[in-house]
């Protein structure tokens, strides 16, 4: 099991370079459950909404679709 925080969710998305090869195998684990916290949820909405932090579209529907395509649980 994994549980992503939030830099890890952004990097994994958004900046898979930042992360070690190990890390990013272990995300793509299909023996490895990964899980989004609801604390990273909030972080997400609030970073979006200061402007901390550009997803593209709305920050809801942006980890409704990158948690379904990783098949990650939130």
């Amino acid at each position: 099991m994994l549980l992503l925080d939030t830099c890890a969710v952004l990097w994994v998305v958004q900046a898979p370079e930042a992360m070690t090869h190990k890390a990013l195998e272990a995300v793509a684990h299909p023996d490895h459950p990964v899980y989004v916290s609801a604390a990273t949820v909030g972080e997400l909405a609030c970073l979006s909404a200061r402007g901390r932090i550009r997803l593209g579209e709305h920050w809801r529907t942006w980890l409704r679709r990158w948690a379904s395509k990783n098949e990650w649980t939130v």
